[in-house]
Order: structure tokens, then C-alpha cells, then sequence
């Protein structure tokens, strides 16, 4: 769509998630300059929130279902989720995008602000599967998604990580070997491994993503 990647291929239904995970997508394909990638990059640039009590010009409903995308306090799933999508896109369009670059800074402070993970009232984790081991990605935020963000961010220095890097050492089955702990049940996903046995793919992917931690 011109405005952005609906999961509906209406308007109303562009939300943080979908179109963030396919404007990867497009990058990771070498779409990048498309039409529809830029579309989405455009919609996260004027209307997508990083902070608390900020408010989108967005004027559809369908950030509104689901819990709400964009309240005072944004949805944690997208927003990690679009953080990841442009840390992506900056990497592989190899061009600088100040706007871009800012967006990732933003995005990166909140959620290390958050310890990666745990909402600010109790430490608990902030949403269901946020501490699970998943592969390839699913529209919920999974351990995953902040392994990547935080390698490819380099923030493994920052203090703020410290409580990620203990989980990741908790969930480690041997040494850098990991098993996927949850997988999407939906028409269409295909896990790449079991969870009887450590996961190559997760191993793989892990261990080039901590390779400047400090455990």
C-alpha cells in the first residue's frame, strides 16, 4: 500500500509489527528502495512512537485493536520490533540516514531503559514470549529479536544489558548452544528446528551476535 505493509491489505490495519517485520523483509531481499519499503519506512519516520506519553498523527483505528499500538505508553512488541527493522535497513542500504540513525537511538535508550525487557513497575517481563528462544521470527518479541538488536546495536557495554546477558546464560542448554523454547502455531510459520535438541540455527545466530559480550 502507499501508506505502509497492511496485514490486511486495508489502511486502517498498518500496525507497528507487520510493517516493520516486512520492511526487513523487503531489505533483507534487496528491496530497500522499493516502493513499498520506503512507503513503510516513511509511515514508521511520521508516525511511529518511541517514548511514553507522545501521541501519532496517525488518524486509523487499527493501531487502537490488539491493546493498542500507540497509547501513552507505546506497544513494547512494536517498537522493538521497528528498532530492529531499521537497524536492519541501515545496515544493508550501507547509507547514512540521519533520520534513520536517530530513530534507532531513540528506540535503543528506551528499551535498554527497560533492561531490554522487564517493565519499569516490577521487573516482570514486559510480554508473553519476550524471554523465549524463537526462530525465525514471528510478530511477537521473543529473546531473539534482543539478542539481535543488542549485538547489532553494540550495546553489550551498557550496564543495562547485564540482566539480558544472565538470561541468555540461563537459557543456554551447553556451552553456546541454545534450544528454541517456543514455537508460533499459525497457518504459514515453519519453525527451523525442534525443541528436543539444541538448535543449530539459534546456536548460529547467537554466538555471532555475542561475540563482544562479556558473560
Amino acid at each position: 500500500m502507499p501508506e505502509g505493509f497492511s496485514y490486511t491489505g486495508h489502511v486502517n490495519y498498518i500496525v507497528p509489527c507487520y510493517n516493520a517485520m516486512l520492511l526487513e523483509a523487503y531489505t533483507r531481499l534487496g528491496q530497500a528502495a522499493s516502493q513499498e519499503a520506503q512507503s513503510a519506512l516513511n509511515w514508521i519516520k511520521q508516525y511511529q512512537v518511541l517514548e511514553r506519553n507522545q501521541t501519532t498523527s496517525w488518524k486509523y483505528d487499527g493501531i487502537c485493536k490488539h491493546g493498542g499500538c500507540m497509547n501513552a505508553t507505546p506497544c513494547y512488541i512494536g517498537l522493538g520490533k521497528t528498532v530492529r527493522a531499521l537497524i536492519t535497513y541501515a545496515e544493508f542500504t550501507n547509507h547514512s540516514d540521519e533520520a534513520v540513525e536517530v530513530l534507532i537511538e531513540k528506540g535503543t535508550e528506551y528499551m535498554l531503559r527497560h533492561n531490554m525487557y522487564q517493565r519499569l513497575s516490577n521487573y516482570a517481563p514486559i510480554s508473553a514470549h519476550i524471554t523465549d528462544i524463537m526462530f525465525p521470527q514471528a510478530y511477537m518479541l521473543s529473546l531473539t529479536d534482543l539478542v539481535y538488536i543488542t549485538g547489532k546495536a553494540n550495546l553489550w557495554t551498557d550496564t543495562r544489558t547485564n540482566g539480558l546477558k544472565n538470561l541468555i546464560d540461563h537459557k543456554s542448554c551447553n556451552k553456546d548452544k541454545w534450544k528454541i523454547d517456543y514455537i508460533y502455531s499459525h497457518k504459514g510459520y515453519k519453525a527451523f528446528d525442534s525443541k528436543r535438541k539444541a538448535s543449530d540455527w539459534v546456536g548460529y545466530v547467537y554466538n555471532w551476535l555475542l561475540e563482544n559480550r562479556s558473560f
